[in-house]
């Protein structure tokens, strides 16, 4: 097998040739109907890498994985974690929280980027313990 001329469908099946049974089951539900089948027929077709191939594949995997920036988990997959980790209840607690947080700040965020004069004038009516501004 020519380590420099493999395709990617080709280092993913040496990849998943290679992981324990457990990790492909997971790996597999998350692949669409489509690429799971590419995969599958060229894993019935792959020849047995040798070693320095195989080496090849693993190292080209880590680069790719070391220079990629951290993904931010989305909140409907921070969810779904949180749910398999902890009760519902800590979890609704947890994350209605954050949200709420998450969501004052970005309004905040924005009326940093307005003009003094519009902001005055958004809160001219408010009473004043409600409109402590903190000045930076």
């Amino acid at each position: 097998m020519d380590k420099e001329k493999l395709s990617g469908l080709d280092k993913a099946a040496i990849l998943l040739s290679i992981l324990p049974e457990d990790k492909n089951v997971k790996i597999f539900k998350h692949l669409k109907q489509t690429d799971l089948e590419k995969i599958i027929k060229r894993l019935l077709t792959l020849e047995s890498p040798d070693k320095e191939t195989l080496k090849k594949v693993i190292e080209d995997a880590y680069k790719e994985i070391s220079e990629a920036a951290p993904l931010r988990l989305l909140p409907e997959n921070l969810r779904k974690i949180l749910e398999k980790a902890l009760p519902p209840e800590k979890v609704k607690e947890l994350f209605d929280g954050l949200l709420l947080a998450e969501q004052g700040k970005a309004i905040f965020n924005e009326l940093e980027k307005l003009p003094s004069k519009v902001v005055a004038n958004l809160i001219k009516n408010e009473h004043p313990s409600r409109c402590y501004i903190h000045k930076k």
